[in-house]
C-alpha cells in the first residue's frame, strides 16, 4: 500500500519500519508472522526512505492470513483503521489485497523499483537572481546523479533518477537543504509504470 511521508516524521529507517510494524500489530489485521524466537509481521518496503526524507508515494506491503474472501469494504476499513492509528506525516493513501498462492513465487515490492521522480523547490519566496541561481544549482545536482529534468518553473524543478544513479537524498547539502526542499515523488519499474501494475493483475480487491 502506498503512503505518504511528511518532514515532521524525522527518524532514522530503521525506527520507520519499526514504526509501520507497531501500526499492524496494534491494528485489527491478522498477521503473517516470521518464525523464530523473535517473531516479526512479514513486511516489506519497495525502497526506504533516508533519515528526514519526504515522498508522497511510498510503497509497503505486509503479509495477512484470511480464512474466506473478504467483502468489498474491507480494504477501506483498513485504510480508515491505520490513519486512525497513525502519527503525523504519514497518511496511508490506497490498498490493494493480493493473494500468495501455494508453489507461486511471492510478489516482492523492492525489486520492482527501477527509478524514481523527484521535486526540488525553494522553502521560500525568492528573487529573480535567488531563483536563476537555484535553478542552475539544482541541475548541476541533478546532473551528477545523474538525472533527467521533466518539468520546471521558477521555484521548482522536478527531475527522475533510473537504476544506477545516485540517491539524490546522499547528494544534497545541509547548505542547499537551509533553502531547498526534496521529496521523492514516486517510485516506478523499468517501464516508467507504477508499482501497482505488476500487483493488479492479481488482486482480489483493489481501491483507490
Amino acid at each position: 500500500m502506498p503512503a505518504t511521508v511528511r518532514k515532521p516524521l524525522k527518524r532514522p529507517k530503521q525506527a520507520i519500519s519499526g514504526l509501520f510494524e507497531r501500526l499492524f500489530v496494534i491494528s485489527s489485521l491478522n498477521l503473517n508472522y516470521s518464525k523464530g524466537f523473535n517473531p516479526k509481521p512479514k513486511q516489506e518496503f519497495a525502497s526506504p526512505l533516508p533519515v528526514g526524507a519526504e515522498g508522497d508515494n511510498e510503497w509497503t506491503s505486509v503479509e495477512i492470513l484470511l480464512q474466506q474472501e473478504p467483502e468489498e469494504s474491507f480494504l477501506q476499513s483498513v485504510l480508515d483503521e491505520l490513519n486512525r492509528l497513525s502519527i503525523q506525516g504519514i497518511h496511508f493513501s490506497k490498498a490493494m489485497l493480493f493473494p500468495i498462492r501455494p508453489n507461486e513465487k511471492k510478489v516482492k515490492l523492492m525489486p520492482l523499483v527501477s527509478g524514481a521522480q523527484f521535486e526540488l523547490s525553494l522553502t521560500a519566496s525568492a528573487d529573480q537572481q535567488s531563483i536563476d541561481q537555484f535553478l542552475e544549482q539544482a541541475k548541476d545536482l541533478i546532473d551528477s546523479l545523474p538525472g533527467t529534468v521533466e518539468q520546471e518553473d521558477d521555484n521548482r524543478i522536478r527531475f527522475s533518477t533510473a537504476e544506477g544513479a545516485a540517491n539524490p537524498f546522499k547528494v544534497i547539502t545541509e547548505e542547499q537543504l537551509e533553502k531547498w526542499e526534496l521529496k521523492r515523488i514516486s517510485v516506478h519499474d523499468r517501464s516508467g509504470s507504477d508499482l501497482s501494475k505488476h500487483l493488479e493483475g492479481s488482486a482480489t480487491v483493489s481501491i483507490g
